[in-house]
């Protein structure tokens, strides 16, 4: 009966030890939405900043952050004040894993900035022909989720 009780504390001292220890993952942020502009993004994970900066369209070259976490359920916070995005995730992190950010713009993000260059003063009339006559996303958002990398063999 004893050594039942052993191993069984035995086995919760090692998943807390497995859940505690800090390990490199990898954050990818990208802007896939193929816009001209450039849209700024704030990255917060488990409310610590970790990106402020902006994001230029390519779907082949994305910013790589190196961080330290824990296995788990992080929060992640994604914003943007020129697309008009505050997006919040939670995300579940294994082993060989990463976490993948990426921006999908809307079809009036850049229709607002060629309106006022036209120095059109009805913008939002303007937006909502411009919306009633596509068919296209309507509202910039972010992907974010956890991802499993490549397993390698050798």
């Amino acid at each position: 009966m004893k050594k039942n009780i052993v191993i069984i504390l035995f086995g919760i001292l090692l998943v807390i030890f497995f859940f505690s220890i800090k390990v490199s993952t990898n954050i990818y942020v990208g802007d896939y939405s193929y816009s001209p502009m450039v849209i700024d993004v704030q990255l917060k994970i488990d409310d610590k900043l970790v990106l402020d900066d902006s994001l230029h369209s390519s779907p082949f070259f994305p910013i790589i952050l190196d961080e330290k976490l824990r296995y788990g359920v992080h929060k992640i916070s994604v914003s943007s004040k020129k697309a008009g995005v505050n997006q919040e995730s939670k995300v579940f992190l294994f082993l060989n894993q990463y976490i993948y950010v990426g921006f999908l713009g809307a079809d009036t993000l850049y229709l607002e900035k060629k309106a006022l260059v036209n120095r059109n003063d009805s913008v939002a009339v303007f937006q909502s022909l411009f919306i009633e006559k596509t068919s296209g996303r309507h509202q910039s958002e972010f992907v974010i989720e956890s991802r499993f990398n490549s397993f390698y063999t050798e």
